[in-house]
């Protein structure tokens, strides 16, 4: 077992790795969409985003949950490797040829004859992502954050850039296909130029079994989680138009940004830190609380200041013609910073290999949203999205007793970790939301009621988290230890 400090080391160079990757990735991705919404429309971007729920409930098949058993597990040797690798690409190429042959009645069930083609092309990312999934899952397995860091940075961008070029030269809804197949093909590449594992085209049945024991059943709650991530998308693209998905897809777009960031970052250095932690149970509560409390810290922060200046940041950056968006952005940031909490409590089932109460736990969540949607889809895209937020509290409060029972920590002591940063959260965006209607200069409200936002956050933490403080000099002086 490791010791103290060298554990403290680890998850403060992983994190701080971690929060590069996804801030990193996050504001460059922010920065491609705002570019690319202005030059497209609401309708394009709704197309995409209905072939996008295909390909990622394809891509989560293919991984079969045997990428994350090659990070769970204490000792892997090459043939485990191979044997996954052999797995997605044969998994990848089948999830292509259903996709190729159901693509045109797709089209037709949307009544977008477009989406055909789309789909076809679009699909191939499946295959080309195959390639890469052993080599990101060794180099998370190591906790090398740092290659994974550079690799998805430079893959956005310059993917990016080949978006933007489309989009500018006139090649519509194809542009945003270019850019998500630039990002992939490029990820690929590099993971392969970086990594020292080369296939040695073993298949193992018995290394096949031992980790599709882990793995399959995540890759049911994954298959699951995937479908019920994009149910709304469906939904709104079924029952009311393409354009409303362009404007729902736009605003869960716009506050991922700071969900994805905070997510990633956890999700990535999680659930391997908390692996080798997994028969250490004190250890492992201790950081889970830490995990959460800076979760809850910078996404508090994130969204309520998000809340706060949503219609301007909206009008300026993407023009009135997103201006629907606004009120879906603000329903979204009420409740999504939970998310990464859930993050947390998943990563730590895996960890620990609890993958059964994993699918139970999943399952039961899958059944609130199951219910939300039964009693909110008649009020309209607006009342889907309030329905969700009510389903994601219910699910929060759900998933945390049902982990503490595994790891034996106390309710009221782990949510002492995010409540001061609640409370203050409330009263921050109160004041800046009353300053913003005070302002009719679009650039001047974002700039009054979001400072007045961070300041009375800020202030409302020292205040009741006056130990945040000493914690946050802690962690500096490990950093400047680090350098």
């Amino acid at each position: 077992m490791a010791s103290p400090v060298s554990l403290h080391k680890q998850v403060v160079n992983s994190f701080l790795w971690g929060f590069i990757e996804s801030a990193g990735v996050q504001f460059a991705s922010f920065i491609i969409g705002i570019i690319l919404a202005r030059l497209l429309t609401p309708s394009e971007y709704g197309m995409i985003g209905l072939i996008m729920i295909l390909i990622s409930i394809s891509q989560g098949l293919v991984d079969s949950g045997l990428g994350a058993a090659l990070i769970q597990q204490k000792d892997i040797e090459d043939k485990d490797i191979s044997t996954v690798f052999l797995s997605n690409i044969s998994l990848s190429s089948i999830c292509y040829v259903i996709l190729y042959i159901i693509a045109p009645y797709v089209a037709e069930y949307y009544k977008q004859p477009a989406i055909c083609n789309l789909l076809r092309v679009l699909s191939i990312l499946i295959v080309v992502n195959a390639f890469g999934l052993v080599q990101q899952s060794l180099i998370l397995r190591k906790l090398e954050f740092r290659i994974n860091a550079l690799i998805q940075f430079c893959a956005v961008t310059i993917g990016g850039g080949i978006g933007i070029w489309g989009a500018m030269n006139g090649y519509g809804v194809w542009s945003l296909v270019y850019y998500r197949l630039g990002v992939v093909i490029i990820r690929v590449v590099l993971f392969w130029a970086l990594s020292p594992w080369k296939v040695s085209f073993v298949f193992s049945c018995d290394s096949f079994k031992r980790l599709i024991n882990f793995g399959g059943k995540l890759v049911i709650v994954s298959l699951a989680d995937n479908i019920f991530n994009n149910i709304y998308t469906l939904l709104i693209g079924k029952l009311y138009s393409i354009r409303q998905v362009g404007f729902y897809n736009r605003a869960f777009s716009l506050q991922q940004m700071p969900v994805l960031t905070v997510q990633n970052m956890i999700g990535r250095v999680a659930f391997p830190f908390f692996s080798r932690l997994q028969d250490d149970l004190d250890n492992l509560r201790k950081y889970y609380i830490m995990f959460v409390e800076l979760s809850c810290l910078v996404l508090l922060l994130l969204m309520g200041g998000l809340f706060v200046v949503a219609e301007p940041v909206v009008i300026i950056l993407l023009t009135d013609k997103w201006a629907p968006t606004i009120p879906y952005l603000k329903i979204f940031c009420t409740f999504y910073w939970l998310i990464p909490i859930q993050v947390i409590n998943v990563a730590v089932l895996k960890s620990i290999g609890k993958t059964g109460a994993f699918m139970t736990m999943s399952l039961m969540q899958k059944i609130i949203i199951v219910i939300s949607i039964v009693l909110s889809y008649k009020f309209g895209v607006d009342g889907l999205i309030i329905g969700f937020g009510c389903a994601v509290v219910v699910i929060h409060f759900f998933n945390v007793f049902w982990v503490f029972q595994y790891v034996d920590l106390n309710y009221y002591k782990a949510s002492l970790a995010f409540l001061p940063y609640f409370i203050s959260a409330c009263v921050a965006a109160f004041v800046g939301s009353f300053c913003s209607l005070q302002i009719s200069v679009l650039g001047w409200r974002v700039i009054v009621s979001g400072t007045v936002y961070v300041l009375i956050f800020v202030i409302g933490t020292l205040l009741l988290r006056p130990g945040i403080i000493r914690q946050i000099r802690m962690v500096r002086n490990k950093l400047q230890k680090e350098a």
